[in-house]
This record gives structure tokens, sequence and C-alpha cells, in this order.
């Protein structure tokens, strides 16, 4: 529950309708909740859920989950959970669970009306090509994307159904008789539509196009302009009858009939000239979540997944192209209308998302694009059977059974175990678990063993930790587990937090006597210092709170012993960190790593001139308080080399070994410290950024690693 995209803001919509019987209204303050939106799903889902007795109020916060999007764009299962959920959620549902998916119900039945849909939009566009609307239902029923977002609570799926109902209609109307009935039924579904998501009135150019073309195309006897008229004043009034109090309402309350711009003020948008660059770089991003990205975007396929429907879809093109080079003389106009209608819903809604991400950070999400899928899909297929004509039937079962794969393998391959809970362990399975203790921690939990699956590793590498928990008893607190890699000074030169279960089974959930295995990846930094003898260490701890105390007179049990190897290179603990393609850092050196206060630590940095400079920039380094780099307990800025060679004097590809002394505050606490070095320049909150190797940027400066502060 809750886990889809802003899932458990448009329930709030819902739950609101129940409870007051009235539109929620934007604000900035109280529960988040999606009041911009048009009220068409929320009052269906309403309707169909309000029998229901839900056990909680429209506005409950379920329990976060604090380590949520651990690496979060990686593909895998660790603590992609948004929120904790507990077993007042499993099935048989009751109270608000039920209430709520017979809210999500409500989608998978506008999801069906969809794709029935577009298997009509696909024998009207294509008749006598069965295959052709076979594999376009395909494509949008087995639409991993698609399916996750029908079956959860939200008002993208309902868009899908009045857009493709619109498409239909558009698509149809190619027949050359407007009749007043025909305008009346376009005007309620451009209503129903408007009332459904308000990026639906991008497809109104589209609309009118197929209005004039049934007027006037073909050169039937009663196409005229006044036909053209009477059907647009037709259909405008059922259209301003069906949704325009919608649009009145929101232009008394916040001044604008759309309240994009309440949303905007409320939320955060963009600037269109300014963030014209970044809507560009997350054209990829959007292209993934049209065809599966879950939760929240942190659940993503492999890449290579959104690279292969990419060349499918450049093969269609080709085919569609090819296919309109031999056919296009011999289709009549008909037929050439209905494609360049679902060709032009495809560029407006195509154009609709990209201008919506330059206004807003929300923009890249291909669900807005839904309104467009079945055209898109009618397309797609049609472009790939035009490559086998004398076997579209064959081809149409080949496009239908990978689709099929494709969501199943979305379902069973990605999103089911991003959260599912560890399974508890046979007896069989207990007797065989490696490194057996008995180590207990506050009488409450028991490590029965532990795996640690390398004993030397090399900065940037993967360290994976296996315990093996079992509940003495009831559990009534949260507690998070941790590992920590820790060196002879004690200071923790990589560490991993989070809830059991990868996120998905806290202690709260624990039942007595079961064993469970917990695995934990723990990412030894790229600036890890090298080398080193390291141990590794678990427990646990409340949040907020001390750790649980150990049975072995410590708060943490000792598992392995790890050496941390320096990686190769010409300079010590080498890196490759690229500061605003002007220079790059190369390795570092301290020459101690544990100090009193009033002392001084000696670093050594070693850079690489890159790239031209508009002035000179100087070096920063910081010994600062982990996760607040505003408490700084010492620091050097100045240009590099004492001031004697700033950085318009380097050439490029020039080496040059930077050394400073960073003393530390006679009145700094003990404790263990971050190391930071970046480059400012004028004013002093001009910094150069850290860019990734696809441009985006790293932050402002890079902690290279720690540091024990010592008693004085």
């Amino acid at each position: 529950m809750y886990e889809s995209t802003d899932e458990l803001h448009h329930y709030r919509y819902v739950q609101v309708l129940i409870e007051t019987g009235r539109l929620p209204v934007q604000t900035e303050s109280g529960a988040r909740i999606q009041a911009h939106h048009p009220p068409l799903y929320y009052a269906l889902a309403a309707l169909a859920s309000g029998w229901v007795q839900a056990d909680r109020p429209w506005d409950y916060e379920p329990e976060h989950n604090p380590f949520w999007q651990y690496r979060g764009f990686e593909v895998g299962a660790d603590n992609k959970n948004f929120y904790i959920h507990l077993r007042d959620e499993d099935f048989p549902y009751q109270g608000t669970a039920l209430a709520f998916h017979v809210a999500r119900w409500v989608n998978v039945v506008l999801g069906a009306l969809t794709v029935w849909l577009t298997y009509g939009i696909a024998r009207r566009a294509f008749p006598g090509r069965p295959p052709v609307a076979l594999a376009a239902m395909a494509l949008v029923a087995f639409n991993p994307q698609f399916l996750y977002m029908s079956g959860a609570v939200n008002n993208d799926v309902v868009a899908a159904a009045t857009g493709a109902s619109l498409t239909y209609l558009c698509v149809d109307a190619i027949d050359g008789h407007l009749s007043d009935r025909r305008a009346a039924l376009i005007g309620l579904i451009f209503g129903l539509a408007l009332l459904a998501k308000f990026n639906l009135l991008f497809v109104l150019p589209v609309v009118e196009l197929a209005v004039w073309l049934s007027a006037f195309g073909g050169g039937h006897p009663d196409s005229h302009w006044r036909r053209f008229i009477r059907a647009n004043l037709i259909a405008l009034g059922v259209t301003a009858l069906v949704a325009g109090w919608w649009f009145a309402r929101n232009q008394m309350l916040y001044g604008e009939a759309t309240g994009v711009e309440k949303m905007n003020s409320i939320w955060g948008g963009r600037d269109p000239l300014r963030d014209f660059s970044l809507a560009l770089q997350e054209i990829p991003y959007s292209w993934s979540t049209v065809w599966g990205r879950f939760g929240y975007g942190q659940i993503p396929m492999p890449d290579a997944v959104y690279q292969v429907i990419f060349v499918v879809c450049l093969i269609a093109l080709a085919g569609f192209v090819a296919g309109a080079v031999r056919h296009w003389r011999q289709a009549g106009w008909e037929a050439r209308a209905r494609v360049g209608i679902l060709a032009g819903i495809v560029a407006l809604f195509a154009g609709a998302v990209f201008g919506y991400m330059t206004i807003s950070t929300a923009g890249p999400n291909g669900r807005f694009f839904f309104p467009a899928l079945p055209a898109l899909a009618v397309l797609v297929a049609a472009g790939l059977l035009e490559w086998a004509r004398r076997r579209e039937t064959v081809v149409s079962f080949v496009v239908a059974g990978s689709m099929l794969a494709f969501a199943l393998y979305g379902l069973f391959g990605i999103l089911a175990p991003a959260y599912a809970r560890p399974q508890p362990l046979s007896q069989a399975d207990i007797a065989a678990i490696p490194n057996q203790t008995d180590d207990t921690f506050a009488d409450a939990i028991r490590l029965v063993g532990y795996e640690v699956d390398k004993s030397e590793v090399t900065p940037g590498d993967k360290l994976t930790v296996i315990a093996y928990w079992q509940a003495l008893r009831l559990i009534d607190r949260s507690y998070t587990a941790f590992v920590h890699v820790v060196d002879g000074d004690g200071v923790i030169e990589a560490q991993r937090d989070t809830y059991p279960g990868l996120g998905n089974y806290p202690t709260t959930l624990w039942r007595p006597g079961e064993v469970f295995a917990d695995p934990y990846v723990v990412h030894i930094p790229e600036t890890a210092y090298a080398p080193l003898e390291t141990a590794v260490r678990v427990g646990l701890y409340e949040r907020g709170g001390e750790r649980l105390p150990a049975s072995n007179g410590g708060d943490t049990a000792t598992i392995g012993q790890v050496t941390i190897r320096g990686r190769d290179g010409d300079y010590p603990n080498p890196i490759n960190l690229n500061f605003d393609d002007k220079v790059r850092l190369l390795g570092y050196a301290l020459d101690r790593r544990s100090a009193r206060p009033g002392e001084s630590i000696k670093l050594t940095t070693y850079w690489q001139s890159t790239g031209p400079t508009d002035f000179d920039y100087g070096i920063f380094a910081h010994v600062a308080m982990p996760d607040d780099a505003a408490t700084i307990w010492a620091r050097t800025p100045g240009a590099p080399v004492n001031g004697t060679r700033p950085l318009s004097s380097w050439s490029q590809g020039e080496i040059v070994v930077d050394e400073r002394t960073l003393t530390l505050d006679p009145h700094t606490p003990p404790g263990v410290y971050d190391v930071q070095v970046g480059w400012y320049g004028k004013p002093s909150s001009k910094r150069l950024p850290i860019l990734a190797d696809d441009g985006h940027g790293l932050g402002t400066y890079v902690t290279l690693t720690r540091v024990r502060v010592t008693e004085p």
C-alpha cells in the first residue's frame, strides 16, 4: 500500500470525498494531498469504496522507512519501500486496507477498458488486419508500467481510458458523417477527459482536426462550414456543461482556471528557460517510466531493457515508413487521415510531457503519456507487422507473447522481490548456518550465525555480510541493524544501517523462535584510506537512542577481519574525480589519522589540470562533523601550493602536488570527523561542482576519509 508514486496522496483525495463530501483545496499546510487534480477518478473510487468503514482518518501518515532509496536508482531489492508495512495490510483486507484495494480495483476496470479501446482503435485504423489489433492490445495490456499503475490508486489510468476514448472517436469520425449525436458524444468524452486529468486538453487540436475532416473530407455532400461550426458548438456546449464548473471553481479559488500555478507555488516548479537543458537530460528517464520503472522511480529495470524497447520502436518506425511508401497511394484519404490522427496524438502528448518537464520536477514521468499510449501501441504494432505482411498472425502472437513475458519479468523479477519479506529458515537450514554464535542483544535478539564474503577488498568494492537473526520474544520497537567496517583507531571506514529484511521486515514483525537470513551490502568508499586492517562488526539500535547491549559486554559483535588493499596507481589512495572539467583529483595522503585537539594533520592532494578556467579558484580542506558540513573544526582555504601556483598558471595535463596543514581547534570534541576537499571561487560560495561521467553533479566537495580526534 502507498508504494506507487504519490499513491497515499491520491488515496487521501478519495477519503476526503467520502468523509466530508467536498473536494479538497490546495493548501501549503496539513497533510499532502493531490488536490490540484480534477475529480473524476476520485469520485468513482469514492463511490466504489464508500461502503467500507475505514479505520484510519484521511490524513493518517504511515511510518516511513528511514533508509528508503538506499543507492536509490540501482537495479535491486534493497530498501525500495518508502513505507514500513505491517500485518494490518495483509490479506484478507479489512478497514482502510479494504477500502484502499477497492479504489485500486476501480483502476483495474479502467485499465481493462483502455485495452479494449485500443483494440477498437486498431480495428478502425487498420480494417481487415486483426493481427494489428491483437499486437496493439498486448503492447498496452502487458506493458509493465501500465499494469503497475492500473493496480494502484492514481488518476493516470482514467486519463488513459478517456484518452483512448477520444482517440477512438477521432479515428471513427473519419468517415464523412458528422451527426449531432456524434458531436455531442465527442463533447461528453472530452468533458470527462478534462475531469480526468488536465493534460487531456492537449488532445484538442487532434479532436478539431477529426471534426474538420469529418465535415469536409472526401467531398461528402453534407460537408460544409455550417456543419463544422454546428458540430463545434454542440461539442463545446456539452464539454462546458460537463467540465466547465471545475475550471470556474479553480478561477474562484486560485485566481486561474487550471490551478497549476498554485500547485507549483506549493510544491516548487521550474524555470523553462533555465531548466530546458535539464529536461533534455531527463528524457531517458522519462522513456524508462513509460515501460517499467516502479515505486517512486527507485525500482528500475536494467538499462538494457529500455534500450531494447527503443530499438524495437525504431524497427517499428522503419517498418511503418516502408509500408507508407508502398501503400500510401493505394490507401484512401480516410486511411491516411486515421494514421495522421494517431501520429498527431503521439506527437502532441510527447511534446506535452516534455513541456511539463521544463516547468515541474514531477515532469519526467511516463505515466503522463498514457492518454497517447493506445495510439502509440497501434502505430508500433502496425510498423512491426509491416515487416511480415504474409505472416502477420504469427508475428502478432510473437509480439503478444514477448510482452506477456516482459510483464511477468517485471512482476516476478523486479517488483515482487523489492517488497518481499524474508522467509523463515527450516530446521535443516538452521543447522547449516555457518559461523554459529550465541551473541544476544538486550536479551531479545540472538545472532545465530554470520557470513562475510571477502577477507580483502579495495576502495570501491562491495562487501556482503549475512546475519542470521532470531527473535527470542515479541519485540514492540523497530530496531535498526548496522554493519561497521572499523580500523584500529576506531574510525568507521564503511558502514551500512538498515531496517532488517532490506527494509521490509522491521523487528516488530519478527515471530519468536523464527530464524531468517538478513543480507547487507556494504560499499567501501571510493576514497577509502588504504592499506588498512579492519574489523567487521554488527549490532542493533533504536533510532534516536542507544545501541542495544550485547551479551559479550559491549554493544557489537565482531564477525570478521577484512583488509582494505590500496588500488594500483601512481599516487597514494588513487581516485579520479572531475571538478567541473577544470581539474581532477588523482589521489591523497595523510600523515596521521588521529590527533588531539590543537594538533595538526598534514593533507597531501594530487591534482591534474584538465581545462581552462575563468579565474583562479582556491582549494579548501576541512575537518568537519559527519552529516553536518557546516560544523568545521579545522580549515585551510587558499590558492594551491601555499599560494605560489594559482590555477591559471597550470598547463594542460600538468600534475600539481598540494600540501596543507589542518590544525584542529583546541575545543574540538573527541569523535570521528570527515576530511573534505573542494575548490572555491569569489565569492566564496561559488564552488566547482564534481561531475559524474554522464555530466550530472555530485556535490561541491568530496569526503576523502575520516579521522579520529582523541581526548586532550
